[in-house]
Parts: C-alpha cells; sequence; structure tokens
C-alpha cells in the first residue's frame, strides 16, 4: 500500500515536471515569436539639402527609415511640375543622393522610396524649387492664337513671363463688354499655355494672364479678343454686269464658322420671287447664267454646324448684245472710193462672229460673205446712188445684233460744192434755189442733215447727185408737218443721249400756256422758245421716240400746290437701268426731274401708278 502512495507520488511529479517543461518550452517560442516581428519603417528626417537652390546646381536628400527588417534599399527621383516628367534611380543601397539639377528654373517633387529585406516599403515626399533670379523687375506678356474667332469657341492664350525670380506659375481670366470677369479654375497654375472657352455671345473680350514669381511676386497683362458669328460679308462675285447666257460665278466665303459650313444660292429677277439652286451644300461657289436681259439678285446663304444662319446678295445687270458703237469711217465717198466700216461690240458672250452685208437704196440685200471673226469690212461702189451697209453680230449664245449705215456714193466730174445755199423745196420756206443744176432739171432733196444736204437731178446721162453745204432751211415758218425734219435735224446735231435731248427741252423756261394739242404744242415751244409743261412733255416725247426710245406720257398727274393739287404733265423714258420719269418742265418743287424712281417723284407729284410702268 505504501509502496502504491510511493509511486503515485513519483508519477504526479513526473507529470508535473514535463507539464512545465513543455509550458517553458512554449513560452520560449512566443517570446521569439515577439522579437521576430519588425515594426514598419517610418521617416525619421529625411531631409532635403536645399530646399530652393539655383538653376545647375547640386540638389541632396538624405534619408533616415527607422523600422523594417535588415539593411534598406532607396530609390531617389523627382517630378518637374511644369510638365510632368519624372527622373528616378534603381534601388541603391546609398543613404544620400545628389542631383545635378537642369539649367530650366522650375518647381518640384522630391522623393524617397524605400524598402527593407522582407519586402516592406515606405515612401518620403518633399518640394523643392530650381530658382532663377534674373535681377529685373517681374513682368509678363501674353499672345492669343487668334485675336478674332467666332462665338464660343476655345482660344488657345500662352504666356511670357520675364524677370523675376522663375519658375513662375499662372492663373487666366476674360472679362466681357460688361465689366464681368471670369477666372479659368481657383488658384495660380503651372501652365504657360491655357485654353480658353469663350462664352456663345459676339462681342469684345478682354483676356487677362498674371504671373506670380518663386518669390511671390505678381504681375499681369491683357489681351483683345474679337468673338464675331457667321459672316459671309467677304463673298464675291466675278461681275455685277454680264451679258445674255454669260457664267457669273459667285464665290462665297464664310468667316467665323463653327465647323463645317454649308451653302445655299438662290436668285431672282427684280420684282419677282426668289428661286432656289438645289439644296445645301459643301461648295462654295455656284455659277448663274439668265437667258434674257434684265436685273437679278444672286444670294449665297450659309449656315455652320452650330446652326448659325447668315446671307449675301449681289445686284447682277444682264445687259444684251450691243453693236450700237460700230462705225464707218466717211458717210461721203465718190465711186470706187472705199469706207470702213469698223465693229464695236459689247456684252459679248463667248466668241464674236460677223457677218457683213449692203444694199442699193430700192434693192435687195448683198453679202459679202459667211460669219467671219474679222471685226471690220471694206466697201467700194462703182456707182453713184444712196447704199446701205450693215454688219450683223452674233456671239457664243446665239445672241443678234446688227447695225446698218446710210453711204452717198457721187461720181467726182458731177460733185458741185456751194456754200451757204439755200433750197427751196417747200412753198412755206422762204429763200432762192441757187445751185449749179441746169436749168429744167428736176431737183429732189433726198436726204438733209444740219450743216448738208443732197439733191440728185436727171438729164440725158441719166441720174448725177450734187452736194450742197449750209444751213438752207428758215424754221422761223415751221409748222406741223415740217417738225418731223427739224427734230431730225436737232437729233443729228446734238446726239441721240437722253441727257442731250432733255437738254434741249429744260433750257426752254415755263411760260402758263393753254393746251393745243400735241403737235401744235411742239410747234410753239420749237417757234417761241417758251412754254407750259404741256409744251414741254410733248416735245421731249416727240424728240424721245424720235430718237427711238420707247416712252409713256403721264397726262393725269398732279402737283401739291397748297391748298390744292393742280394738273401737271410728264414724260416716263424706258432706260437700261428701267422706266425712269423725267420731267422737262422748271417747276419748283424739283427743279427739272431727270431719270427720277417713283419713291423720289411721289414725294411732290400725284400719278394713278396703275397706268404706267413703275420706276424703281
Amino acid at each position: 500500500m505504501q509502496t502504491y502512495r510511493i509511486w503515485k507520488i513519483t508519477l504526479l511529479m513526473l507529470a508535473a515536471t514535463v507539464i512545465a517543461s513543455f509550458c517553458s518550452i512554449n513560452a520560449a517560442a512566443l517570446d521569439d515569436a515577439g522579437e521576430n516581428e519588425t515594426a514598419e519603417i517610418t521617416d525619421a528626417g529625411t531631409s532635403l539639402s536645399h530646399k530652393s537652390i539655383d538653376s545647375g546646381e547640386i540638389f541632396t536628400i538624405i534619408s533616415d527609415f527607422t523600422g523594417g527588417d535588415g539593411d534598406y534599399d532607396y530609390s531617389y527621383g523627382y517630378i518637374c511640375l511644369q510638365n510632368g516628367k519624372e527622373y528616378s534611380t534603381s534601388y541603391i543601397k546609398n543613404q544620400k543622393y545628389s542631383f545635378k539639377m537642369p539649367k530650366t528654373a522650375a518647381n518640384y517633387n522630391f522623393y524617397v522610396k524605400v524598402k527593407d529585406q522582407s519586402g516592406k516599403q515606405s515612401m518620403f515626399r518633399e518640394k523643392g524649387d530650381v530658382e532663377q533670379a534674373t535681377g529685373k523687375e517681374l513682368a509678363i506678356k501674353a499672345s492669343v492664337d487668334a485675336d478674332k474667332t467666332y462665338i464660343g469657341q476655345s482660344i488657345s492664350v500662352t504666356a511670357n513671363p520675364s524677370g523675376g525670380t522663375a519658375p513662375y506659375k499662372f492663373r487666366y481670366s476674360y472679362r466681357n463688354e460688361k465689366g464681368e470677369q471670369f477666372y479659368i479654375g481657383d488658384s495660380f497654375v503651372y501652365n504657360q499655355v491655357q485654353s480658353i472657352k469663350l462664352p456663345e455671345k459676339a462681342g469684345k473680350y478682354t483676356v487677362f494672364v498674371s504671373v506670380k514669381d518663386n518669390r511671390g511676386k505678381t504681375a499681369w497683362c491683357s489681351s483683345t479678343v474679337n468673338s464675331y458669328p457667321l459672316s459671309v460679308a467677304d463673298s464675291k462675285v466675278s461681275k455685277t454686269t454680264a451679258a445674255v447666257k454669260e457664267k457669273v460665278v459667285l464665290t462665297a466665303v464664310a468667316k467665323f464658322s463653327s465647323g463645317k459650313t454649308k451653302f445655299h444660292y438662290s436668285f431672282h429677277e427684280q420684282g419677282k420671287q426668289w428661286t432656289y439652286e438645289g439644296g445645301y451644300t459643301s461648295s462654295n461657289k455656284h455659277e448663274f447664267s439668265f437667258a434674257k436681259s434684265g436685273v437679278y439678285y444672286i444670294r449665297a446663304a450659309a449656315k455652320d454646324e452650330r446652326g448659325t444662319y447668315t446671307e449675301k446678295q449681289f445686284r447682277l445687270t444682264v445687259v444684251e448684245l450691243d453693236v450700237s458703237a460700230s462705225s464707218v469711217s466717211k458717210t461721203l465717198i465718190k465711186t470706187g472710193e472705199k469706207v470702213r466700216l469698223s465693229t464695236s461690240a459689247k456684252n459679248i458672250n463667248g466668241q464674236l462672229k460677223c457677218h457683213y452685208s449692203y444694199h442699193r437704196q430700192g434693192k435687195t440685200w448683198s453679202f459679202t460673205g459667211e460669219y467671219t471673226t474679222k471685226k471690220y469690212m471694206d466697201f467700194s461702189f462703182a456707182d453713184n446712188g444712196i447704199y446701205y451697209i450693215r454688219v450683223g453680230a452674233k456671239d457664243g449664245s446665239g445672241l443678234y445684233k446688227e447695225k446698218q449705215f446710210c453711204i452717198y456714193v457721187y461720181n467726182a466730174a458731177s460733185r458741185k460744192t456751194i456754200r451757204n445755199t439755200q433750197l427751196m423745196s417747200s412753198a412755206k420756206w422762204a429763200g432762192t434755189v441757187r445751185t449749179n443744176v441746169p436749168s429744167g432739171s428736176y431737183v429732189n432733196v433726198i436726204n438733209t442733215y444740219g450743216h448738208w444736204f443732197m439733191v440728185k437731178y436727171k438729164d440725158n446721162t441719166g441720174w448725177l447727185y450734187n452736194l450742197a453745204l449750209g444751213n438752207y432751211k428758215n424754221y422761223s415758218t415751221i409748222s406741223a408737218s415740217t417738225i418731223g425734219s427739224y427734230c431730225d435735224d436737232l437729233i443729228f446735231s446734238k446726239g441721240r443721249s437722253i441727257k442731250a435731248l432733255f437738254g434741249c427741252v429744260s433750257s426752254s423756261p415755263y411760260k402758263a400756256t393753254n393746251d393745243l394739242g400735241y403737235e401744235n404744242n411742239i410747234v410753239y415751244i420749237i417757234k417761241y422758245k417758251r412754254g407750259a409743261c404741256y409744251q414741254h412733255t410733248n416735245y421731249l416725247d416727240y424728240l424721245l421716240k424720235r430718237a427711238g426710245y420707247e416712252t409713256k406720257m403721264v397726262n393725269d398727274g398732279k402737283i401739291k400746290r397748297s391748298p390744292s393739287w393742280i394738273k401737271h404733265t410728264w414724260v416716263i423714258v424706258k432706260t437700261s437701268d428701267g422706266w425712269r420719269h423725267i420731267d422737262a418742265t422748271n417747276v419748283r418743287e424739283t427743279g427739272c426731274a431727270y431719270l427720277k424712281t417713283d419713291s423720289y417723284l411721289s414725294k411732290y407729284f400725284y400719278w394713278d401708278t396703275s397706268k404706267y410702268p413703275k420706276c424703281v
């Protein structure tokens, strides 16, 4: 029993020893585990040798870290805050590293990356600057990429600082015409180039750039930018006067366009509705041509991607082929002598070709050949007589015009010249016949002009032609039957222009006289060199018609004379610019109204506009 107790105690003591030993081992293991668990790596005073240095100098980072496991490896680097460029080393053992900084001033973020043997990492960051002190006062200039732009466009502003101490920071803003200022961002930035989007409104904007150097000094400058809506004001046409069927090119020039621009072309004849030439197109050129003469308006409209719309129109005068300035070298020639017909043409569309012909009075036309590009033709005739020579001209569009001339051909042996001769060709004309025409021969006036006339007489050799020089007519006894001859002479001497004929009539002063009837009114003003509106109107109308113009007489017109209206008459004539009013009477309201429009004359006169052509 005793032995059992001793053995039991021995076993208990042995178990306790084992348990104590086990606990001691585990405690030691726990202690070892606590010693192997390393602390985090922390910065213990890493520093920069300078916070600010001059460009090109040596810049050093001194590393000081604690914690971690074992030796450290270091990677040194920096990032330029102006351009984002980065420089870094691979991991090295050096606790200190020096950089030779660039010569360009800038702001930098310096850093050290550190890691221990177990791979734990940490980082140190610190700002530093590379300065350049110029010794000059800080200043700034700025440039914009466009001082004229379309509404809502983004412009690019470039800051150009000088003086002070680099590096620099910038702040951008703009001001509208109301004086409201708008800043780009909340603070100064490193950007030396900045994009600024202007408002969606045309106007004048002032763009400001402020600069701050590395020591806190500031300066600013400004530029002006004008913002415009889409414009086609610089569009142009190849010509403003064109021949019938001639091509006219309208070139649309778009400015201040937001994105792609499309164009729309249209036209209208004066007084008519607009006609559109297709839809919108990307082509900035369009050709127009018109088959008849008149006044037309052609238009270019433009629309950009923003939907902004604008247009410009041009007045185009379309004129017919004109050979009225063609001429002959002379109108009186002797037999066998040459006379040259020279063709002068304008308003030609394409190539001009001419066709020449002639005929003797009373005969049919004879042609000298086919159409030719030759601009002249020489004629000569073997026999006495009156001849007509003619040019017919045709341009590339097929339009045809002609002009003819009367040529008097005489035999040198029968030509006599008698100065200051009067010929009695009418019983009502005073004067005596003094010519070299043989007594008893038949005398006939075949043509008259203001300073010479021709007669023909017949003897046993046939018809002979005689030229007499001088003013032979006595118009003091003019009558209704002779006004045609008088007006022909006047048109020959004064010319066919509207202005010349208007001057002949308007030079006669106003004299109140009753309406004597159309022809007698003309006789009265020619004879007495004065007259009322009836005489002036009838005389001017007759002269213009005689010269080949189309006219209308306003017979129901009125002038406002307080307290009532009084009757007045005047002429409407068709010119190359359209119908125009022309009043040769010297009335106090207008003086002499020469080629006036409806809008002008309606200020002084009244007439029933529905009865007469519109003058616009």
